[in-house]
């Protein structure tokens, strides 16, 4: 069960996709529960997401740059 930072640390750092790794760290912040982004900040950060059509909320591929479509 990856619920403890020691045991997802490790795991995440063996991650590849398509040829690439993560550059993991660790967050020890404690984020408010309840604070929302802007709709301004949330369109800056929707262009750089494309959703798949059907599974919009489960499946996101994100990247630093925009998408061209976006």
């Amino acid at each position: 069960m990856l619920d403890h930072l020691d045991t997802v640390m490790p795991f995440a750092k063996t991650l590849n996709f398509q040829g690439h790794q993560p550059v993991v760290k660790g967050v020890r912040q404690t984020y408010h529960c309840g604070v929302k982004l802007s709709q301004k900040a949330m369109n800056v950060l929707e262009k750089q997401c494309q959703r798949l059509p059907g599974l919009e909320k489960w499946l996101v591929e994100s990247s630093p740059q925009p998408h061209e479509n976006g």
